[in-house]
Order: C-alpha cells, then structure tokens, then sequence
C-alpha cells in the first residue's frame, strides 16, 4: 500500500466516522392538517340598531374525529390558526348587509376584526391568524361576536361562523 492510497484510506474513514456524529437538532415530525368549525350566534329583534352588541357561543370540537382520526392528540397540538371565517344567515330575508360591522373573538383573542362580501357573494371576516391554540384544546371553546345592526330586524336570527383552523401538531 503507497502512502498516497494509505492516506486517502485514513481520509475516508474520518470522514465516514465524523459524518455520523452531529450535534445539530434533531428535526420535529410536525405536520399540519385543517378542520372546519362553526359556532352558531343567536341575534335578538331586542337589539337597537346602531349599538354595540356582543353576543357568546360556544364551539364544540370532536377530538376524535378532528385529532385522533389526523394522527395526533390535542395535547400534542402546537399551533391552531384561524384563517377562513364565513358568515352565514339562518333566516333567508336577513341579509348580512345589515352588519354596520363585526368582529370574531376566541377567549379574549381577536381572530377576526373586518366584514366584507367577497366575489362570490359571501359574506366573510378578516381573519388575523392569531394562534388560539390554549383556547382549543378542550372539547369546547368560547366565541363571542362582536357587532352592530344598520337596522332593526324584526324576527331573531341565527349566524353561524364557518372556521377554518389550520393545525399544526405532532403525530402521536
């Protein structure tokens, strides 16, 4: 054996050696999956038009179905966004125009601060993508629409809120 072939020999073993040893991080198995909620808010012809009104409901959240049935569990979940909110009247004759404005509010986090009827005719809110992920881990969650009547309506009204979450966990 020359010293020029002994030398690469001792070369590559290093290499190979070292190559194994790292002391970089090892990477997280994240993965992302997105769910679509909804949380029904029940308007009264009791509101005065041109007041703040501000209404609660509770939003429900299937673990199995949502988490389990993604791979994953709730107390391995390590983000929760909300980025898609649509409005959706109950009663046909109230339009959603009626809104001077609204806002979306998970616990006491803003996840959506602005109304507005998209192309296709819906009525959405601004999402503000605001990680609500200690609000959601649970089997429910609290959202409170914050709003105000253009005019008075003469029958209540349901509002439902179509969310849609974009979770971030780790597989179980």
């Amino acid at each position: 054996m020359t010293i020029k072939s002994l030398r690469a020999s001792i070369i590559l073993i290093a290499i190979v050696a070292l190559g194994g040893c790292s002391n970089l991080p090892t990477v997280d198995q994240y993965f992302t999956f997105n769910v679509v909620r909804s949380a029904d808010f029940s308007i009264t012809n009791a509101i005065v038009p041109g007041s703040a009104a501000s209404i609660t409901a509770s939003g429900r959240i299937d673990t199995v179905k949502e988490y389990q049935q993604n791979g994953t569990s709730a107390y391995l979940l390590r983000t929760a966004k909300v980025t898609r909110i649509q409005l959706v009247s109950s009663d046909p004759t109230f339009n959603l125009s009626n809104l001077t404005y609204a806002t979306l509010l998970i616990g006491a986090d803003t996840i959506a601060d602005s109304l507005y009827q998209n192309d296709a005719g819906e009525f959405m809110l601004t999402a503000t993508v605001r990680d609500v992920t200690a609000h959601v881990r649970d089997t429910s969650y609290a959202a409170t629409l914050n709003f105000s009547l253009r005019s008075a309506i003469s029958t209540p009204v349901t509002v439902r809120a179509y969310l849609t979450f974009v979770n971030t966990a780790l597989p179980q």
